[in-house]
């Protein structure tokens, strides 16, 4: 189960003029009226008011923790412990880059991470000098995970499943973990638009839950090491950057979390194959870890197809270490993860 979400942070900004062509400077000296507009409007801060206005937003709602800060593909800051309520080291961090962070920049940033009402939520946050009229200077992209669900160390490994089932089988458990991902986010926008002051105005749409059939890699990796052996740790080189693979969670381009992946497979049987045969009407979206949505095509039997295939990966015991392959039969490549 996976809480997907969005703010949009609009503006007031300072219209970008281009510089004339010749033609169009001799009209402006004839006097003649000339259009030097781009479309494009500057935000009217500098990096460093931004950040501190994001990081008051992040205190106001209650968000304590911060895991990266780049500005131009440089970090600045990276937790990879993630360190909980660290806002004071990272306050420390941003003055001491300050004349870095007052200079120009082309792109910013920066990931805040909350825990509460058993859902983990990851918070980045990317903001341009640039934007067109009528687009948002400021996107939050928001990313909840299910404390609950995830298997402690203690725990046997068939116990963690008949447990993960008997959570999903509750008929409010979906329910109340919406309404807690949806609560964080209604905190998150009242908070951005007291902090950015006047003429600050956001959106949120209405946040999405999907399942998310984890990528061939991330099986792989984890039977090799086991799920006791599993952790989520923090990736050396997060996938950030034009040049990054695509992923619909933003957990993903910062953790490797293989003990999640577990839980998506194991959710994603219960869902599709509940009892020894395939449900083809999921209640919740199936998407790869790129976004696109696997129920998506034309031919009911190659859907079946690849929803079994995740059947027989889920087959597979991850308790004990095991470099035999997982079965993936019919189960496509997903890069990225």
């Amino acid at each position: 189960m996976h809480l997907l979400g969005e703010l949009q942070l609009f503006l007031p900004g300072q219209v970008l003029l281009r510089s004339p062509s010749i033609w169009e400077a001799i009209q402006r000296v004839l006097g003649l009226p000339v259009d030097l507009s781009t479309g494009e409007q500057s935000t009217e801060q500098d990096a460093l008011t931004l950040v501190e206005l994001l990081e008051a937003a992040m205190k106001d709602a209650g968000v304590t923790s911060v895991t990266w800060l780049a500005m131009d593909e440089q970090i600045l800051f990276h937790d990879r412990k993630r360190e909980p309520d660290d806002l004071g080291l990272f306050d420390q961090i941003v003055h001491q880059e300050a004349p870095r962070l007052a200079g120009q920049f082309q792109g910013l940033t920066v990931v805040f991470e909350h825990q509460g009402d058993d859902v983990e939520t990851l918070i980045e946050a990317t903001i341009s000098p640039h934007f067109r009229g009528g687009e948002p200077a400021l996107r939050l992209t928001l990313g909840g995970r299910v404390s609950s669900l995830r298997r402690s160390r203690a725990e046997g490994y068939e116990d963690a499943k008949a447990r993960l089932r008997s959570l999903l089988a509750q008929s409010q458990f979906l329910a109340s973990h919406r309404a807690a991902f949806r609560a964080l986010q209604t905190r998150l926008a009242g908070a951005l638009e007291r902090q950015f002051g006047p003429g600050a105005r956001v959106e949120a749409p209405e946040p999405r839950v999907v399942l998310i059939r984890p990528s061939p890699h991330y099986l792989q990796a984890l039977a090799e090491i086991s799920l006791r052996g599993a952790l989520m740790w923090a990736r050396p080189t997060p996938f950030v950057g034009p040049a990054a693979p695509p992923v619909i969670d933003p957990w993903d381009r910062y953790y490797h979390d293989l003990t999640y992946a577990w839980v998506d497979l194991i959710e994603l049987d219960e869902q599709v194959f509940p009892h020894g045969e395939i449900r083809v009407a999921s209640p919740l979206p199936i998407l790869d870890t790129r976004g696109h949505d696997l129920t998506a095509v034309e031919d009911e039997s190659a859907l079946r197809q690849r929803l079994y295939s995740a059947h027989l990966a889920a087959m597979h015991d991850f308790n004990e270490p095991d470099r035999r392959a997982v079965e993936l039969r019919g189960y496509e490549k997903a890069e990225g993860a």
